[in-house]
Protein backbone atom coordinates (compact mmCIF):
# COMPACT_ATOMS: atom_id res chain seq x y z
CA UNK A 1 0.00 0.00 0.00
CA UNK A 2 2.47 2.55 0.40
CA UNK A 3 4.16 2.28 -2.81
CA UNK A 4 1.07 2.11 -4.43
CA UNK A 5 1.53 5.53 -6.12
CA UNK A 6 5.44 4.77 -7.64
CA UNK A 7 6.19 5.89 -10.68
CA UNK A 8 5.74 2.25 -13.33
CA UNK A 9 9.15 2.32 -14.21
CA UNK A 10 9.98 2.04 -10.37
CA UNK A 11 8.24 -0.88 -9.83
CA UNK A 12 9.51 -3.48 -12.42
CA UNK A 13 11.51 -5.29 -10.23
CA UNK A 14 9.03 -5.00 -7.60
CA UNK A 15 7.10 -7.93 -5.43
CA UNK A 16 4.28 -9.15 -7.21
CA UNK A 17 1.61 -7.67 -4.38
CA UNK A 18 2.67 -4.26 -4.65
CA UNK A 19 2.55 -4.22 -8.57
CA UNK A 20 -0.86 -5.51 -8.65
CA UNK A 21 -1.68 -2.55 -5.73
CA UNK A 22 -0.55 0.19 -7.59
CA UNK A 23 -1.84 -1.25 -11.40
CA UNK A 24 -5.04 -1.93 -9.85
CA UNK A 25 -5.16 1.84 -8.03
CA UNK A 26 -4.34 3.50 -11.44
CA UNK A 27 -7.17 1.35 -13.41
CA UNK A 28 -9.58 2.57 -10.78
CA UNK A 29 -9.01 5.89 -12.03
CA UNK A 30 -9.60 4.40 -15.69
CA UNK A 31 -7.15 7.28 -17.36
CA UNK A 32 -4.61 6.71 -20.00
CA UNK A 33 -1.72 6.53 -17.53
CA UNK A 34 -3.41 3.12 -15.67
CA UNK A 35 -3.34 1.49 -19.18
CA UNK A 36 0.53 2.64 -19.87
CA UNK A 37 1.27 1.51 -16.16
CA UNK A 38 0.02 -2.20 -17.18
CA UNK A 39 2.10 -2.01 -20.15
CA UNK A 40 5.61 -1.13 -17.94
CA UNK A 41 4.87 -3.16 -15.21
CA UNK A 42 3.12 -6.15 -16.86
CA UNK A 43 3.58 -6.19 -20.40
CA UNK A 44 0.16 -6.21 -21.38
CA UNK A 45 -1.08 -4.98 -24.51
CA UNK A 46 -3.92 -2.24 -24.76
CA UNK A 47 -6.67 -4.20 -25.68
CA UNK A 48 -6.27 -6.58 -22.65
CA UNK A 49 -6.07 -3.97 -20.12
CA UNK A 50 -8.94 -2.01 -21.99
CA UNK A 51 -10.68 -5.65 -21.38
CA UNK A 52 -9.97 -5.33 -17.88
CA UNK A 53 -11.55 -2.25 -16.82
CA UNK A 54 -14.88 -2.82 -18.63
CA UNK A 55 -15.07 -5.83 -16.65
CA UNK A 56 -14.01 -3.84 -13.30
CA UNK A 57 -16.51 -1.06 -14.50
CA UNK A 58 -19.86 -3.61 -15.15
CA UNK A 59 -18.62 -5.49 -11.19
CA UNK A 60 -18.97 -1.94 -9.76
CA UNK A 61 -22.11 -1.13 -11.46
CA UNK A 62 -23.51 -4.63 -10.39
CA UNK A 63 -22.68 -3.87 -7.17
CA UNK A 64 -24.07 -0.46 -6.80
CA UNK A 65 -26.98 -1.65 -8.57
CA UNK A 66 -27.31 -4.22 -6.02
CA UNK A 67 -27.54 -2.03 -3.07
CA UNK A 68 -29.57 0.56 -4.80
CA UNK A 69 -27.13 2.98 -5.33
CA UNK A 70 -27.09 4.65 -8.77
CA UNK A 71 -24.07 6.04 -10.06
CA UNK A 72 -25.29 8.22 -12.78
CA UNK A 73 -26.93 10.48 -10.41
CA UNK A 74 -26.23 11.89 -6.62
CA UNK A 75 -26.96 9.72 -4.41
CA UNK A 76 -28.12 10.10 -0.72
CA UNK A 77 -28.25 7.07 1.62
CA UNK A 78 -29.61 8.80 4.67
CA UNK A 79 -33.04 7.35 3.90
CA UNK A 80 -31.31 3.52 3.47
CA UNK A 81 -29.37 4.18 6.69
CA UNK A 82 -32.13 5.32 8.30
CA UNK A 83 -33.69 2.12 7.11
CA UNK A 84 -31.08 -0.10 8.45
CA UNK A 85 -31.01 1.77 11.38
CA UNK A 86 -34.80 1.44 12.39
CA UNK A 87 -34.76 -2.53 11.67
CA UNK A 88 -31.78 -3.14 13.25
CA UNK A 89 -33.60 -1.13 16.26
CA UNK A 90 -37.02 -3.97 15.90
CA UNK A 91 -34.96 -6.80 15.96
CA UNK A 92 -33.21 -5.34 18.96
CA UNK A 93 -35.87 -4.68 20.63
CA UNK A 94 -37.78 -8.08 19.77
CA UNK A 95 -35.09 -10.16 21.24
CA UNK A 96 -35.15 -8.54 24.37
CA UNK A 97 -37.91 -8.29 24.81
CA UNK A 98 -38.21 -12.04 24.25
CA UNK A 99 -35.30 -13.12 26.20
CA UNK A 100 -36.03 -15.80 28.75
CA UNK A 101 -35.05 -16.34 32.24
CA UNK A 102 -32.89 -19.02 32.95
CA UNK A 103 -35.23 -20.71 35.17
CA UNK A 104 -38.13 -20.69 32.09
CA UNK A 105 -41.93 -20.47 32.49
CA UNK A 106 -43.74 -23.80 33.53
CA UNK A 107 -45.36 -24.07 30.27
CA UNK A 108 -46.14 -22.45 27.00
CA UNK A 109 -49.55 -21.21 27.69
CA UNK A 110 -47.51 -19.01 30.26
CA UNK A 111 -44.87 -17.79 28.04
CA UNK A 112 -46.83 -16.18 25.42
CA UNK A 113 -49.20 -14.63 28.33
CA UNK A 114 -46.38 -13.00 30.05
CA UNK A 115 -45.39 -12.03 26.12
CA UNK A 116 -48.55 -9.75 25.99
CA UNK A 117 -46.43 -7.03 28.56
CA UNK A 118 -43.26 -6.98 26.35
CA UNK A 119 -45.23 -6.19 23.27
CA UNK A 120 -47.03 -3.85 24.61
CA UNK A 121 -43.31 -2.37 25.38
CA UNK A 122 -41.68 -2.72 21.98
CA UNK A 123 -44.79 -0.93 19.80
CA UNK A 124 -46.03 1.13 22.43
CA UNK A 125 -49.34 0.33 22.53
CA UNK A 126 -52.01 -1.36 24.90
CA UNK A 127 -52.10 -4.97 24.19
CA UNK A 128 -54.67 -8.01 25.09
CA UNK A 129 -53.96 -11.33 24.88
CA UNK A 130 -55.95 -14.31 24.69
CA UNK A 131 -55.81 -18.42 24.97
CA UNK A 132 -57.45 -21.49 24.06
CA UNK A 133 -58.63 -23.25 27.09
CA UNK A 134 -60.34 -26.47 26.53
CA UNK A 135 -62.83 -25.05 24.05
CA UNK A 136 -62.88 -21.27 24.79
CA UNK A 137 -60.93 -18.65 23.59
CA UNK A 138 -60.12 -17.19 27.18
CA UNK A 139 -58.40 -13.20 28.18
CA UNK A 140 -55.19 -14.69 30.23
CA UNK A 141 -53.25 -10.80 30.17
CA UNK A 142 -53.00 -7.49 29.07
CA UNK A 143 -52.01 -4.25 29.92
CA UNK A 144 -55.33 -2.50 31.17
CA UNK A 145 -55.59 -2.00 34.57
CA UNK A 146 -58.68 -3.92 35.46
CA UNK A 147 -58.82 -7.37 33.34
CA UNK A 148 -62.93 -8.74 32.83
CA UNK A 149 -63.35 -12.34 33.60
CA UNK A 150 -64.02 -12.48 29.84
CA UNK A 151 -64.22 -16.18 27.59
CA UNK A 152 -65.67 -16.63 24.05
CA UNK A 153 -66.74 -19.35 21.47
CA UNK A 154 -64.27 -19.05 18.99
CA UNK A 155 -65.96 -21.22 16.28
CA UNK A 156 -68.39 -18.80 15.15
CA UNK A 157 -68.89 -14.89 14.95
CA UNK A 158 -66.57 -12.49 12.29
CA UNK A 159 -64.91 -10.60 15.10
CA UNK A 160 -61.03 -9.65 14.38
CA UNK A 161 -60.45 -11.26 17.27
CA UNK A 162 -62.23 -15.08 16.26
CA UNK A 163 -61.00 -14.52 12.53
CA UNK A 164 -57.67 -14.33 13.30
CA UNK A 165 -57.62 -17.38 15.44
CA UNK A 166 -59.36 -19.17 12.67
CA UNK A 167 -57.23 -18.01 9.94
CA UNK A 168 -54.28 -17.81 11.49
CA UNK A 169 -53.74 -14.35 9.36
CA UNK A 170 -53.58 -11.12 10.88
CA UNK A 171 -56.86 -9.37 11.07
CA UNK A 172 -57.74 -5.67 11.45
CA UNK A 173 -61.53 -4.51 12.54
CA UNK A 174 -64.31 -3.82 10.29
CA UNK A 175 -64.75 -0.24 10.72
CA UNK A 176 -67.70 0.25 8.65
CA UNK A 177 -69.58 -2.62 10.50
CA UNK A 178 -67.75 -3.75 13.70
CA UNK A 179 -69.01 -6.90 15.72
CA UNK A 180 -70.14 -6.39 19.28
CA UNK A 181 -67.38 -8.07 20.49
CA UNK A 182 -64.74 -5.98 18.47
CA UNK A 183 -66.23 -2.85 20.24
CA UNK A 184 -66.36 -4.58 23.56
CA UNK A 185 -62.34 -4.92 22.80
CA UNK A 186 -61.62 -1.51 21.54
CA UNK A 187 -63.42 0.01 25.10
CA UNK A 188 -61.44 -2.05 26.94
CA UNK A 189 -58.19 -1.03 25.02
CA UNK A 190 -59.10 2.76 24.88
CA UNK A 191 -58.43 2.90 20.94
CA UNK A 192 -60.63 3.36 18.59
CA UNK A 193 -59.81 0.41 16.22
CA UNK A 194 -57.63 -2.96 16.74
CA UNK A 195 -55.34 -5.45 15.56
CA UNK A 196 -55.64 -9.06 15.82
CA UNK A 197 -52.20 -10.62 15.74
CA UNK A 198 -52.40 -14.97 16.08
CA UNK A 199 -49.53 -16.74 17.39
CA UNK A 200 -48.46 -19.44 14.97
CA UNK A 201 -49.22 -22.82 17.61
CA UNK A 202 -52.86 -21.75 17.17
CA UNK A 203 -53.68 -21.47 20.27
CA UNK A 204 -53.00 -17.55 20.75
CA UNK A 205 -54.14 -14.16 19.91
CA UNK A 206 -52.60 -10.71 20.57
CA UNK A 207 -55.35 -8.08 20.11
CA UNK A 208 -53.80 -4.32 19.90
CA UNK A 209 -55.41 -1.44 20.29
CA UNK A 210 -54.14 1.12 17.31
CA UNK A 211 -55.88 4.28 15.31
CA UNK A 212 -54.83 5.43 11.74
CA UNK A 213 -51.51 6.58 12.49
CA UNK A 214 -50.44 3.99 14.40
CA UNK A 215 -51.76 0.58 12.27
CA UNK A 216 -48.57 0.43 10.14
CA UNK A 217 -45.71 0.21 12.99
CA UNK A 218 -48.09 -2.20 15.05
CA UNK A 219 -48.41 -4.29 12.08
CA UNK A 220 -45.22 -4.67 10.96
CA UNK A 221 -43.48 -5.12 15.07
CA UNK A 222 -46.04 -7.00 15.93
CA UNK A 223 -45.66 -9.72 12.98
CA UNK A 224 -42.16 -9.65 13.84
CA UNK A 225 -42.87 -10.40 17.59
CA UNK A 226 -44.97 -13.02 16.86
CA UNK A 227 -42.96 -14.89 14.09
CA UNK A 228 -40.17 -14.64 16.66
CA UNK A 229 -42.02 -16.11 19.41
CA UNK A 230 -43.86 -18.79 17.10
CA UNK A 231 -40.12 -19.75 16.79
CA UNK A 232 -39.16 -19.91 20.31
CA UNK A 233 -42.87 -22.20 21.17
CA UNK A 234 -41.78 -24.21 18.16
CA UNK A 235 -38.93 -24.96 19.25
CA UNK A 236 -39.91 -25.15 22.80
CA UNK A 237 -42.06 -27.69 22.35
CA UNK A 238 -39.62 -29.94 19.88
CA UNK A 239 -36.85 -30.10 22.98
CA UNK A 240 -39.28 -30.38 26.06
CA UNK A 241 -36.96 -33.00 27.63
CA UNK A 242 -33.94 -30.24 27.32
CA UNK A 243 -33.29 -26.85 28.71
CA UNK A 244 -35.32 -24.02 27.78
CA UNK A 245 -31.76 -21.79 28.16
CA UNK A 246 -30.50 -24.19 25.67
CA UNK A 247 -33.60 -23.84 23.06
CA UNK A 248 -32.71 -20.27 23.05
CA UNK A 249 -29.22 -20.67 22.00
CA UNK A 250 -29.80 -23.10 19.31
CA UNK A 251 -32.15 -20.60 17.96
CA UNK A 252 -30.24 -17.88 18.40
CA UNK A 253 -27.29 -19.80 16.93
CA UNK A 254 -28.96 -20.56 13.67
CA UNK A 255 -30.50 -16.96 13.41
CA UNK A 256 -26.98 -15.64 14.05
CA UNK A 257 -25.14 -17.77 11.21
CA UNK A 258 -28.26 -16.49 8.85
CA UNK A 259 -27.68 -12.94 9.16
CA UNK A 260 -23.96 -13.05 9.48
CA UNK A 261 -23.53 -14.32 5.59
CA UNK A 262 -25.09 -11.38 3.70
CA UNK A 263 -23.58 -9.13 6.43
CA UNK A 264 -20.20 -10.66 4.98
CA UNK A 265 -21.14 -9.90 1.53
CA UNK A 266 -22.56 -6.70 2.24
CA UNK A 267 -19.21 -5.74 4.16
CA UNK A 268 -17.02 -6.61 0.95
CA UNK A 269 -18.71 -4.81 -1.48
CA UNK A 270 -19.34 -1.34 0.59
CA UNK A 271 -14.88 -2.22 0.69
CA UNK A 272 -15.27 -2.09 -3.44
CA UNK A 273 -17.01 0.45 -3.41
CA UNK A 274 -15.36 2.65 -1.25
CA UNK A 275 -11.66 2.32 -3.33
CA UNK A 276 -13.34 2.82 -6.30
CA UNK A 277 -16.07 5.57 -5.61
CA UNK A 278 -14.08 9.05 -5.37
CA UNK A 279 -16.98 11.49 -4.32
CA UNK A 280 -16.69 12.80 -0.89
CA UNK A 281 -20.17 12.81 0.12
CA UNK A 282 -21.01 9.07 -0.89
CA UNK A 283 -17.46 8.58 1.00
CA UNK A 284 -18.88 10.12 4.07
CA UNK A 285 -22.92 7.68 3.59
CA UNK A 286 -20.49 4.66 2.80
CA UNK A 287 -18.88 5.67 5.98
CA UNK A 288 -22.35 5.64 7.53
CA UNK A 289 -23.27 2.32 6.46
CA UNK A 290 -19.86 0.45 7.01
CA UNK A 291 -20.42 1.80 11.32
CA UNK A 292 -23.97 0.40 11.47
CA UNK A 293 -22.77 -3.24 10.15
CA UNK A 294 -20.13 -2.95 12.10
CA UNK A 295 -22.12 -2.50 15.21
CA UNK A 296 -24.70 -5.09 13.89
CA UNK A 297 -21.75 -7.19 13.45
CA UNK A 298 -20.33 -7.02 16.89
CA UNK A 299 -23.80 -7.64 18.51
CA UNK A 300 -23.92 -10.93 16.14
CA UNK A 301 -20.05 -12.04 17.65
CA UNK A 302 -21.23 -10.97 20.99
CA UNK A 303 -24.18 -13.73 20.69
CA UNK A 304 -21.87 -16.09 19.15
CA UNK A 305 -19.87 -16.60 21.75
CA UNK A 306 -22.36 -17.83 23.86
CA UNK A 307 -23.20 -20.87 21.54
CA UNK A 308 -21.42 -23.60 19.41
CA UNK A 309 -20.93 -24.08 16.00
CA UNK A 310 -22.27 -27.58 14.79
CA UNK A 311 -19.98 -29.18 12.50
CA UNK A 312 -19.41 -31.41 9.73
CA UNK A 313 -20.03 -31.62 6.10
CA UNK A 314 -23.49 -33.04 6.12
CA UNK A 315 -26.52 -30.95 5.25
CA UNK A 316 -30.44 -31.45 5.96
CA UNK A 317 -31.39 -30.34 2.77
CA UNK A 318 -35.00 -29.65 3.77
CA UNK A 319 -33.92 -27.84 7.07
CA UNK A 320 -31.53 -25.25 4.42
CA UNK A 321 -34.49 -24.82 2.11
CA UNK A 322 -36.73 -24.11 4.98
CA UNK A 323 -34.71 -21.22 6.17
CA UNK A 324 -33.55 -20.18 2.55
CA UNK A 325 -37.66 -19.81 1.74
CA UNK A 326 -37.88 -17.74 5.21
CA UNK A 327 -35.25 -15.13 3.59
CA UNK A 328 -36.21 -15.21 -0.50
CA UNK A 329 -40.35 -14.74 0.65
CA UNK A 330 -38.83 -11.16 2.16
CA UNK A 331 -36.57 -10.44 -0.81
CA UNK A 332 -37.54 -11.83 -4.12
CA UNK A 333 -41.29 -12.72 -3.42
CA UNK A 334 -42.40 -10.42 -1.58
CA UNK A 335 -44.59 -8.57 -4.09
CA UNK A 336 -48.19 -10.36 -4.37
CA UNK A 337 -47.76 -11.50 -8.48
CA UNK A 338 -44.70 -13.61 -7.24
CA UNK A 339 -44.95 -16.91 -5.03
CA UNK A 340 -42.22 -19.30 -3.75
CA UNK A 341 -43.28 -23.19 -2.98
CA UNK A 342 -41.93 -25.68 -1.01
CA UNK A 343 -42.32 -29.11 -1.68
CA UNK A 344 -40.30 -31.44 0.39
CA UNK A 345 -40.17 -34.93 1.59
CA UNK A 346 -40.70 -36.67 4.47
CA UNK A 347 -37.72 -38.73 4.17
CA UNK A 348 -34.19 -38.24 5.85
CA UNK A 349 -32.95 -35.85 3.15
CA UNK A 350 -29.46 -34.92 4.41
CA UNK A 351 -26.73 -35.19 1.46
CA UNK A 352 -23.14 -35.07 1.63
CA UNK A 353 -22.62 -31.07 0.43
CA UNK A 354 -21.34 -27.73 3.15
CA UNK A 355 -24.31 -25.42 3.57
CA UNK A 356 -22.68 -22.84 1.85
CA UNK A 357 -22.36 -24.58 -1.28
CA UNK A 358 -26.08 -25.79 -0.68
CA UNK A 359 -27.12 -22.29 -0.14
CA UNK A 360 -25.21 -20.97 -3.26
CA UNK A 361 -27.05 -23.34 -5.33
CA UNK A 362 -30.26 -22.21 -4.57
CA UNK A 363 -30.07 -18.87 -4.62
CA UNK A 364 -28.27 -18.53 -7.64
CA UNK A 365 -31.09 -20.95 -9.40
CA UNK A 366 -33.99 -19.12 -7.84
CA UNK A 367 -32.57 -15.67 -8.31
CA UNK A 368 -32.35 -16.73 -12.03
CA UNK A 369 -35.93 -17.28 -12.00
CA UNK A 370 -37.47 -14.83 -10.56
CA UNK A 371 -35.42 -12.42 -12.55
CA UNK A 372 -36.50 -14.40 -15.38
CA UNK A 373 -40.27 -13.26 -15.50
CA UNK A 374 -39.37 -9.39 -15.60
CA UNK A 375 -42.94 -7.71 -14.79
CA UNK A 376 -44.78 -10.96 -15.03
CA UNK A 377 -46.48 -12.44 -12.24
CA UNK A 378 -44.88 -16.43 -11.64
CA UNK A 379 -44.45 -19.32 -9.33
CA UNK A 380 -40.84 -21.08 -8.11
CA UNK A 381 -41.65 -24.23 -6.73
CA UNK A 382 -38.49 -26.21 -4.50
CA UNK A 383 -39.15 -29.75 -4.23
CA UNK A 384 -36.88 -32.59 -3.24
CA UNK A 385 -37.07 -36.60 -3.20
CA UNK A 386 -35.48 -38.64 -1.14
CA UNK A 387 -34.37 -41.66 -1.16
CA UNK A 388 -33.08 -42.14 -4.95
CA UNK A 389 -31.63 -44.82 -6.72
CA UNK A 390 -28.91 -44.54 -9.70
CA UNK A 391 -25.61 -45.58 -11.21
CA UNK A 392 -25.38 -48.01 -7.76
CA UNK A 393 -25.38 -44.92 -5.99
CA UNK A 394 -27.98 -43.37 -3.36
CA UNK A 395 -29.24 -39.88 -3.93
CA UNK A 396 -31.11 -36.80 -2.58
CA UNK A 397 -33.05 -35.07 -5.57
CA UNK A 398 -33.56 -31.55 -5.57
CA UNK A 399 -35.70 -29.80 -8.64
CA UNK A 400 -35.93 -25.98 -8.70
CA UNK A 401 -38.60 -24.94 -11.10
CA UNK A 402 -40.45 -21.97 -12.46
CA UNK A 403 -43.12 -20.98 -14.86
CA UNK A 404 -41.49 -18.86 -16.61
CA UNK A 405 -40.88 -17.80 -20.25
CA UNK A 406 -37.84 -19.98 -20.44
CA UNK A 407 -34.20 -20.17 -21.27
CA UNK A 408 -33.38 -18.08 -25.16
CA UNK A 409 -32.64 -21.16 -27.52
CA UNK A 410 -29.41 -19.27 -27.93
CA UNK A 411 -28.00 -19.56 -24.47
CA UNK A 412 -29.73 -23.42 -24.48
CA UNK A 413 -26.43 -24.70 -26.28
CA UNK A 414 -24.14 -23.23 -23.84
CA UNK A 415 -25.80 -23.44 -20.94
CA UNK A 416 -23.56 -23.61 -17.74
CA UNK A 417 -20.55 -22.01 -19.50
CA UNK A 418 -20.05 -18.38 -18.81
CA UNK A 419 -21.99 -16.30 -21.27
CA UNK A 420 -22.64 -12.77 -21.85
CA UNK A 421 -26.08 -12.66 -19.70
CA UNK A 422 -29.66 -11.65 -21.21
CA UNK A 423 -30.70 -9.86 -18.22
CA UNK A 424 -28.61 -6.14 -19.22
CA UNK A 425 -26.12 -4.15 -17.60
CA UNK A 426 -25.03 -5.42 -14.00
CA UNK A 427 -24.99 -8.98 -14.86
CA UNK A 428 -22.05 -11.64 -16.04
CA UNK A 429 -24.13 -14.37 -16.62
CA UNK A 430 -21.63 -16.70 -14.36
CA UNK A 431 -24.70 -17.78 -12.12
CA UNK A 432 -25.05 -21.31 -13.98
CA UNK A 433 -21.72 -22.09 -14.17
CA UNK A 434 -21.03 -21.83 -10.66
CA UNK A 435 -23.60 -23.89 -9.75
CA UNK A 436 -22.46 -26.32 -12.46
CA UNK A 437 -18.97 -25.97 -10.88
CA UNK A 438 -20.42 -26.43 -6.87
CA UNK A 439 -22.60 -29.20 -7.98
CA UNK A 440 -19.30 -31.22 -9.93
CA UNK A 441 -17.55 -30.83 -6.71
CA UNK A 442 -20.13 -32.63 -4.85
CA UNK A 443 -20.00 -35.36 -7.47
CA UNK A 444 -23.61 -34.64 -8.53
CA UNK A 445 -25.44 -34.56 -11.51
CA UNK A 446 -27.42 -31.51 -12.82
CA UNK A 447 -30.32 -31.39 -15.49
CA UNK A 448 -32.18 -28.95 -16.94
CA UNK A 449 -35.14 -28.89 -19.49
CA UNK A 450 -37.13 -25.64 -20.81
CA UNK A 451 -39.75 -24.59 -22.82
CA UNK A 452 -42.49 -22.11 -23.41
CA UNK A 453 -44.08 -23.18 -20.09
CA UNK A 454 -40.89 -22.89 -17.77
CA UNK A 455 -37.80 -24.31 -16.61
CA UNK A 456 -36.64 -26.62 -14.34
CA UNK A 457 -33.36 -27.94 -13.19
CA UNK A 458 -32.99 -31.09 -11.60
CA UNK A 459 -30.11 -31.61 -9.48
CA UNK A 460 -29.17 -35.29 -7.70
CA UNK A 461 -26.84 -35.14 -4.50
CA UNK A 462 -25.13 -37.64 -2.60
CA UNK A 463 -26.76 -38.71 0.28
CA UNK A 464 -25.20 -38.61 3.70
CA UNK A 465 -26.73 -42.04 4.09
CA UNK A 466 -24.55 -44.52 2.02
CA UNK A 467 -25.74 -48.04 3.26
CA UNK A 468 -27.58 -49.27 0.70
CA UNK A 469 -25.19 -47.73 -2.19
CA UNK A 470 -25.02 -51.55 -2.96
CA UNK A 471 -28.41 -51.99 -3.98
CA UNK A 472 -29.69 -50.04 -7.57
Amino acid sequence: MRYQQALPGQLRDAGHLVKVISLSTRLALSDASGVGAAATIFGLQEDLTREINKKISEEVASVAESLGIPLDTDYDAREATRQLNHRLLEHTMVRTALALPSSGPENLATLVSEAASSLALITGLPVLCFSRRSEELVLRSGTCRQLPALSINPASGDSALTTALRTGAITTMDRVEPTVLDQQLCSLLGAPSLLALPVATGDSVFVIGIDDQTLVGARNLGELFTRQLSAVLEQSSADSLGSEQQMVNDRLRRQVHEVSNPLTIIRQYLFQLRSRLQDSTVQDELNIIQEELDRAGNLLLQISQHTAEATGSDTDLNEELTGLGRILQDSLFHDDSRELRLNLCNADARVQAAPSAVRQIVLNLVRNASEGFDDRSGTVTLSTTAPLFQNRRRWVELQVADNGPGIPEALQRRLFEPVNSTKGDGHSGLGLSIVKQLIDDMEGIIACHTGQEGTAFRILLPAASQNDNDTD
